[in-house]
């Protein structure tokens, strides 16, 4: 899961990655077509990376990304 600054999150499940909006409504899913596992914000926060079967991969974001240290 990975969390935005403006309160929104980035949360895997089947196929790929969920954007619910704070009140649960969905904005939309990042269809990855493989298993997704894991996904978190890198770099300058507004990259993001998501674990889907064999593949990283790295989408940018219009939002900025919260990293945890």
């Amino acid at each position: 899961m990975a969390v935005c600054d403006q309160g929104g999150i980035f949360v895997t499940g089947p196929g790929g990655v969920f954007v619910p909006a704070p009140n649960g409504q969905p904005l939309g899913r990042l269809r990855t077509g493989r298993a997704t596992a894991n996904c978190a914000v890198g770099e300058d926060g507004r990259s993001l990376f998501i674990t889907a079967g064999d593949r990283l991969l790295k989408l940018r974001t219009r939002v900025q990304g919260i990293q945890w240290s």
